[in-house]
């Protein structure tokens, strides 16, 4: 099932050069897949009063072309692709529309799980009461990148403990906050398009709990990594930039 979801970039989401910025353009793909679950009859309410369980991004990766602009008309459309055990793979076309005219200026492709509030783990039932196993035909493709497993001597770091704002209904750290820690850490990024991302998520962050990410940044290619106090993995991504 293709759905549409439309929005105007707001003044509040805009960098200094009036274009949007990532980890609110990455909201936005969150709307877009709320959107669409729920209009197949699968949104968080539902999950939750059914399953005591609800949506968790695993993986996202994107490809613009461009980035939209202040009061810029922003259309993604998005769908299904796969259904892999446990996994729900979901695809991305991003669009500026002006004059009844719309623009490809992205793709993307994430994968969702489905996770107990309680337990903490992946909600199998959620997957197995599904009678749509078969997807839309696939859009935008994962590539092979190398997500860094430890970054040595980083080009710059930034500590933050997570606050009320950080969190959202998970009770968990919101997924585009951990691309909002990463941008603070290397905010010089503002005017730079196209651009590639490749985010990992590994564990879930709560409150109160200090984050240090770490970036190691070459020509081309940032390499970003979030991690605990205890020095656990919470997030890996990398991003191009052409």
């Amino acid at each position: 099932m293709r759905t549409k979801f439309t929005r105007t970039v707001a003044f509040a989401e805009c960098d200094m050069s009036w274009q949007i910025r990532l980890c609110d353009l990455e909201n936005y793909l969150l709307m877009a897949s709320d959107d669409g679950v729920s209009r197949a009859g699968l949104s968080p309410a539902y999950l939750r009063e059914r399953y005591n369980a609800n949506w968790v991004l695993l993986r996202l990766s994107l490809q613009m072309q461009s980035l939209p602009h202040y009061k810029d008309t922003l259309v993604i459309e998005t769908w299904e692709s796969k259904l892999l055990r446990c996994m729900v793979v979901r695809e991305y076309r991003l669009f500026i529309s002006r004059d009844g005219v719309e623009t490809e200026i992205g793709q993307g492709t994430s994968i969702w799980s489905v996770m107990h509030m309680e337990t903490r783990e992946i909600c199998s039932q959620a997957f197995a009461d599904r009678t749509d196993k078969t997807g839309d035909a696939p859009g935008f493709s994962f590539s092979s990148v190398r997500h860094p497993e430890q970054i040595s001597a980083p080009t710059a770091v930034l500590q933050h403990r997570i606050h009320y704002t950080d969190l959202d209904m998970n009770r968990h750290c919101n997924s585009y906050k951990y691309l909002q820690f990463m941008l603070n850490a290397c905010d010089h990024l503002a005017t730079v398009t196209p651009i590639r991302l490749d985010i990992r998520y590994v564990r879930e962050v709560h409150a109160d709990e200090l984050i240090c990410v770490c970036v190691n940044e070459t020509d081309g290619r940032i390499e970003y990594l979030l991690s605990g106090e205890d020095g656990s993995t919470a997030c890996t991504a990398v991003l191009f930039t052409f």
